[in-house]
């Protein structure tokens, strides 16, 4: 789905608008955070809408912000999902090319 950095570097981009203060130790448990719940979350669409939520409730944001986040979710999602199911089919279409169980002339001629 998302990797870490760019959870992180949304939540960053959002802090400096909201005024809130940004340290070591803030970005430290923001990465903790969001390691610990991209790695429990379901990976379904949606996912990161849960993972802001408690994000932005541990590390000081104010409720209005999570519109905001819930807007950058939808367009994150919309290019993660389309990117996923492109580059699942290429990796299917890859590996029966290795086990010799695809026929490219027939695939041609389509």
């Amino acid at each position: 789905m998302y990797t870490k950095k760019e959870i992180v570097f949304v939540l960053n981009a959002h802090a400096e608008r909201y005024q809130i203060a940004v340290n070591i130790g803030w970005l430290v448990m923001a990465l903790l955070l969001t390691i610990i719940l991209t790695f429990a979350g379901p990976p379904v669409p949606g996912e990161l809408l849960n993972i802001f939520g408690v994000l932005a409730k541990q590390l000081g944001f104010p409720e209005e912000c999570l519109l905001i986040l819930a807007a950058v979710d939808v367009l994150l999602d919309v290019i993660a999902t389309g990117t996923s199911c492109i580059l699942r089919n290429a990796e299917l279409l890859f590996e029966a090319g290795i086990y010799k169980e695809l026929d490219i002339d027939k695939l041609r001629k389509l």
